[in-house]
C-alpha cells in the first residue's frame, strides 16, 4: 500500500527520476570530499543527483530495495548542466494521462454467486485475517480503493487480494521501464504506455504499475501487450498468505512539469473507453459481494466513489500535497 511517507517517496522518486542535478567543485579539498561521496557503489542520498569527480561522472540511482548508490553505468546518458540546474520533465496535469487501461492487473469478471468467483478473485467463503489495528485495511477489505476507506491513511494504490499463484497481467500496451526489487522482497513492474519514452530505467513521464508481485517475466525495455502475464501476485503479506492469498497493488504515477513528484492519480480514471463501463460494473459487483460475505453492508461507502474505486479524484504527490 503506497502511503504518503518518506520511504515510499524515496523509492518512487529514485526510480522515476524527475530532476537531474549536476554538481561542480573547484578546490582540491572539495574534490576529495566528492570523491568520498561519489564513487562506484558508494551510498548516496539524492535520487538522480549527478557528480563529476576526477573526470568520472556518477549518477545516484536506486540499485536494490531502498538503497541509493552512485553508478557510472547510466551517467553517460544523463543530461549535464550547470551547478544545481534541473532538466524540465513531465506533463501539465493528470488530465494528460491517456485513457488506455485495459484491465486491473488480473483477470476480472462480474461476480458469479454460483462459483463464488469474480474472474480470478475468490470471494465466497473467504475470511479476512485476524484484526490488526496497524493494518486495518488488510483486515476489512478484499479490495482496497484509492483514497481513504476508514483507516486514517490515504491509499494511493488500490489493492486486490487474490489466490496465491494468480497471474498478474499488464494493464496497458507499452514498454517496461523498471522492475525494481522492493523493501518487501518482491517486485514492481512499471510500464510506460505506448508513446511515452523510458528515458532510463525507471524514468518516464507516465507509468502504470503492478506492485508487490513475484516471479517477474519481463525486464527493462520489453514491449508488452495489455493482458500479457508479467508476474504473479505477491505472497509477502504473511497474514493473507496463511489463508492462501496474495496481493497485487496497481498505481498510476506521473511527473508534473511544474512541481516535484512523483504524483499519483486514481487508476480508475484511465480506462479505455470500450472497457470503462464493464470494468466499473465488475468493481461494483465485487464490492457488493464482499459486503455480503462479511455481513457488513456499509463496508464500502459507494456513494463517495466516483468513479467506482475512487473515494477522491485528487492527485497526490509524495510531498504530502494534493490537487483535484
Amino acid at each position: 500500500m503506497v502511503r504518503i511517507k518518506f520511504p515510499v517517496s524515496l523509492v518512487i522518486s529514485a526510480t522515476m527520476g524527475f530532476a537531474l542535478v549536476s554538481c561542480g567543485g573547484s578546490s582540491s579539498k572539495g574534490e576529495e570530499s566528492k570523491l568520498q561521496a561519489a564513487a562506484e557503489g558508494a551510498v548516496c542520498t539524492t535520487p538522480d543527483e549527478v557528480q563529476t569527480v576526477s573526470g568520472s561522472t556518477y549518477i545516484c540511482l536506486l540499485t536494490g530495495e531502498k538503497t541509493l548508490t552512485w553508478s557510472s553505468k547510466n551517467a553517460s546518458n544523463t543530461p549535464q548542466g550547470s551547478s544545481n540546474s534541473t532538466t524540465a520533465f513531465g506533463i501539465a496535469s493528470s488530465n494528460d494521462i491517456p485513457a488506455v487501461v485495459q484491465n486491473l492487473g488480473f483477470e476480472l469478471a462480474p461476480y458469479d454467486p454460483a462459483t463464488g468467483m469474480a474472474g480470478a478473485m475468490k470471494i465466497k467463503g473467504v475470511k479476512a485475517p485476524p484484526f490488526d489495528a496497524n493494518n486495518a485495511q488488510y483486515f476489512n477489505y478484499l479490495f482496497v480503493v484509492y483514497g481513504d476507506p476508514d483507516n486514517g491513511h490515504t491509499d494511493l494504490q488500490p489493492s486486490f487480494f487474490l489466490p496465491l499463484g494468480t497471474p498478474v497481467i499488464s494493464m496497458v500496451d507499452g514498454v517496461v521501464c523498471d522492475v525494481p526489487l522492493l523493501y518487501s522482497k518482491d517486485y514492481s513492474v512499471r510500464i510506460a504506455p505506448l508513446g511515452t519514452e523510458c528515458e532510463h530505467e525507471g524514468r518516464a513521464q507516465i507509468l502504470f504499475e503492478t506492485e508487490h508481485v513475484i516471479n517477474p517475466l519481463v525486464k527493462f525495455g520489453d514491449t508488452v501487450k495489455a493482458g500479457q502475464q508479467v508476474a504473479t501476485v505477491s505472497d509477502y503479506h504473511n497474514d493473507w498468505k496463511a489463508l492462501g492469498f496474495g496481493v497485487v497493488e496497481i498505481g498510476v504515477f506521473f511527473a508534473k512539469s511544474d512541481s516535484p513528484g512523483p504524483w499519483h492519480a486514481c487508476p480508475m480514471r484511465f480506462f479505455a473507453p470500450d472497457k470503462k463501463d464493464s470494468i466499473l460494473s465488475e468493481l461494483a459487483s465485487i464490492q457488493k459481494a464482499w459486503e455480503a460475505q462479511t455481513g457488513d453492508s456499509n463496508l464500502y461507502d459507494e456513494s463517495s466513489e466516483s468513479p467506482t474505486g475512487c473515494t477522491t479524484l485528487n492527485d497526490f504527490s509524495d510531498n504530502n500535497s494534493a490537487t483535484g
